[in-house]
């Protein structure tokens, strides 16, 4: 059993500053984030227990607190407001287990939830994300919550080759997505002397992510070896009208291959990452908290 407590705190200060590089004079300019203080605070508990060789469970809560005091400085932006404090608690927790009905088989079944609180970045950047588009803060905003579900099976042939397959399915309740937004009952400003759109983060109804993952490893002679993994996965979510577009938390389709040579004290390895298009089409950066690594957990359960 493993059990602990956490406390993290940041002090954000962020400044801004306009110079003209040929006369080399400076002024203050706008910052980027809000003097913000930023603290979480958590309590956790993990048990894992064997039944037997065949049987192993795991099960974990964690309880997290956050907490978020900004101030907004309304010299240079005429925001409607001055500070923002955010409260986001909740219990979240996982379980698992792993079946071996033999030595060269195993299957895995992970169920969790999960919740983000918003950070400073999230309620209190401004920043043109884009020509034409400005993001501007959102003291408004609520945490999302994730449920996940993973199925996983390997298996060995011999003492030369596994191959693994898992399947994963994660929902968003008020996901955080980049949206339009008005400011001062205004959807456009004038940002840097170009008229531009007003966008925040904001609170959707609902997005899902769903993929698969598929990994394949064999040992060659003489110290030679391969391996491939494969990650494909989709994601939508849900918009103002009630219809979906693809979601910015799922990255498009990308895999590693690698041919590796092991004698005594060498080890090389040389390797090939690939990844789909990420069209402008498809919004904005993915957070990676989302991406599903194609290196899952289940590649360590079969030696």
């Amino acid at each position: 059993m493993f059990y602990g407590f956490e406390y993290i705190i940041n002090d954000v200060t962020s400044t801004g500053l306009n110079k003209d590089i040929t006369s080399g004079i400076s002024v203050s300019g706008p910052a980027r984030y809000p003097k913000s203080a930023w603290q979480s605070v958590a309590a956790y508990v993990n048990d894992q227990y064997k039944f037997s060789d065949k049987i192993l469970l795991q099960a974990g809560l964690r309880y997290n607190q956050y907490l978020l005091d900004a101030e907004f400085d309304t010299t240079f932006y005429p925001f409607p407001f001055t500070s923002a404090n955010l409260q986001n608690g909740a219990l979240t927790g996982s379980f698992g287990g792993v079946y071996r009905p033999a030595q060269d088989w195993v299957f895995s079944l992970n169920l969790a939830n999960a919740f983000r609180s918003p950070n400073v970045d999230d309620i209190g950047k401004v920043f043109d994300s884009e020509p034409g588009s400005v993001v501007v803060p959102n003291p408004g905003l609520e945490a999302e919550f994730a449920y996940n579900m993973e199925f996983g099976v390997a298996k060995v042939f011999g003492d030369m080759i596994k191959i693994d397959l898992s399947v994963y399915y994660t929902q968003l309740e008020n996901a955080l997505v980049r949206r339009d937004f008005t400011l001062n009952g205004q959807d456009s400003i004038i940002y840097d002397g170009t008229v531009s759109q007003v966008q925040a983060i904001q609170n959707a109804a609902t997005a899902y992510v769903y993929g698969l993952q598929a990994g394949f490893e064999i040992k060659l002679y003489a110290g030679f070896g391969f391996s491939a993994d494969i990650n494909y996965q989709k994601g939508q979510e849900e918009l103002d009208d009630a219809t979906t577009s693809p979601s910015r938390h799922a990255a498009p389709f990308f895999a590693v291959s690698r041919v590796t040579y092991s004698f005594e004290k060498v080890y090389l390895e040389f390797y090939g990452n690939y990844q789909g298009e990420c069209s402008k089409e498809f919004l904005w950066p993915v957070p990676c908290f989302l991406i599903h690594h194609y290196c899952s957990w289940m590649n360590h359960l079969v030696p």
